[in-house]
């Protein structure tokens, strides 16, 4: 666990998916020290990565809905 939250991962998971004809969701998301961001009740500490990480789950949700729409 590091400190890009495996951000660099993140691209070459996209390439192998694109590659295999995935569409792939755009936007990004990377935790930083992830194995010590969260409170025993497994929610997250910090409010502000609470808040970016249901910014991108509700991009991914729009992008879902989208996708759906074409079939």
């Amino acid at each position: 666990p590091g400190g890009f939250g495996g951000i660099r991962a993140l691209n070459h998971g996209r390439a192998c998916f694109e590659t295999l004809g995935n569409f792939v969701f755009p936007q990004g998301y990377g935790l930083a020290q992830a194995h010590l961001a969260f409170d025993e009740g497994g929610a997250l500490k910090d409010a502000t990565q609470q808040e970016r990480l249901q910014k991108s789950l509700n991009g991914f949700l729009d992008y879902a809905a989208a996708l759906s729409r074409i079939g």
